[in-house]
């Protein structure tokens, strides 16, 4: 048995994974077991994950999390299952679970509150429940996967953006992505490369920063040391003013480190579209069971961009989503239809 053979396994199960179901994770646990065996450092992250995953005590999750990050920001590869679609987008399964979202107490006190103006986004931090399972971009689209989906280019761009096929999108329009999720999963079926009770669109809120934290609960992905930043986002450095250079223009997506679930750009690059509407009077998070918000003006962004300053590429920062903002590009989500 070769670690073909267990990839090929547990890139099987989550198609038909029932939430709760624990035969995704039993697989990684085995593989787990296959690979300590010959020594390969892949095995204790997978079991760190997989722990903190598993409603950990505080103590376990104060030695298991920074553990966790030290071993990706080693070069430690995850391994999650992956899967790729008819015109090669490239995403990684979300297996459902619990976590808290928002910001906690001690992190607005490391940096500026981004409660400002008349939209205010009231940090606080909830309890979230996610079920059943979805799957995530990898990145974010790109613009060669646009036009492959859609044939045409975005109807807007930037006359300062860098050109490249492996660019994310930008300027995104919400009514163009809806159509374009609309578009992706009728392709898929027609190619039959996509189960018929499973469809595209953006992730929610609670899906976006589920994936981003990947387990953690720190400011970001990698812990609360912004001197690693650049490692994982291209932002606007210290002051968020950055250049051409230091990324105040999107790059190629994949180009910084992943997080333990194995997405990129997360925290950086383009701030990210969600489906989740904001209400100008209700900022707050609520918390619960697959939350959505689906009253309001606009819609909600996560992540930062490559002239953000830190305290918005951080995991838990919420953006507003104009029409056609110059830095909001997006990933696409695969759930469920019933969801």
């Amino acid at each position: 048995m070769d670690e073909s053979h267990f990839l090929r396994e547990i890139n099987t199960i989550p198609w038909e994974q029932p939430a709760g179901n624990d035969d995704y994770r039993n697989a990684l646990l085995v593989f787990a077991d296959w690979l300590e065996e010959r020594g390969d450092p892949r095995a204790e992250l997978i079991r760190l994950r997989e722990g903190l995953l598993n409603n950990p005590t505080p103590e376990q999750r104060q030695l298991w999390e920074p553990r966790m990050q030290e071993l990706i920001h080693n070069g430690v590869q995850p391994v999650v299952a992956t899967w790729e679609n008819s015109i090669g987008m490239k995403f990684c399964w979300c297996p459902p679970g619990k976590f808290m979202m928002g910001t906690p107490e001690t992190e607005a006190n490391l940096f500026e509150s981004e409660n400002q103006g008349p939209w205010l986004l009231t940090e606080n931090q909830v309890l979230v429940t996610l079920s059943p399972g979805f799957w995530l971009g990898k990145y974010p689209v790109t613009k060669a996967e646009w036009e492959l989906a859609k044939g045409t280019p975005p109807e807007k761009e930037v006359s300062y953006e860098k050109e490249g096929p492996n660019y994310p999108v930008r300027c995104v329009e919400w009514e163009n992505v809806k159509n374009y999720c609309q578009v992706l999963t009728e392709k898929d079926h027609q190619a039959q490369q996509l189960p018929s009770h499973w469809k595209y669109q953006l992730p929610t809120e609670a899906q976006w920063e589920y994936a981003c934290r990947a387990g953690t609960t720190t400011a970001f992905c990698f812990g609360n040391d912004i001197s690693l930043l650049g490692d994982y986002a291209w932002w606007g450095g210290i002051q968020g003013i950055g250049n051409s250079e230091s990324g105040q223009f999107a790059h190629p997506v994949g180009q910084k480190r992943s997080n333990a679930w194995s997405f990129h750009d997360m925290h950086g690059n383009v701030y990210e579209l969600c489906l989740d509407l904001l209400d100008r009077n209700k900022g707050k998070l609520s918390g619960g069971i697959n939350p959505l918000e689906t009253s309001g003006p606009v819609w909600m962004g996560r992540g930062g961009c490559g002239h953000s300053s830190r305290q918005y590429c951080r995991s838990a920062n919420r953006q507003r989503a104009f029409p056609g903002n110059g830095n909001m590009g997006f990933r696409v989500a695969l759930v469920p239809s019933g969801s």
